[in-house]
């Protein structure tokens, strides 16, 4: 993150885009949201949204959109 911020820091950009990856983006968002640096496109809040089933299936209630029945993640045994 603070190889990220000095980069930011030198390059003074008006904004940042960190939208690919899964966790990664969310957790940068949220970092360098906290650090006042602009994010442009989605939000860190948006990204978990996506990112977590539960919020997302609240926001498909709220939003009275229908989707297939869904069945709770089963872990792989690790090898």
């Amino acid at each position: 993150m603070e190889d990220v911020l000095e980069i930011v820091h030198l390059e003074k950009p008006w904004g940042v885009i960190v939208q690919y990856g899964g966790q990664t983006p969310l957790n940068l968002a949220r970092s360098l949201a906290a650090a006042g640096v602009p994010i442009i496109g989605t939000s860190a809040e948006s990204i978990d949204v996506a990112e977590d089933c539960e919020r997302f299936q609240k926001l498909l209630e709220k939003l009275k959109l229908r989707q297939p029945p869904t069945a709770p993640r089963a872990r792989r045994p690790r090898r």
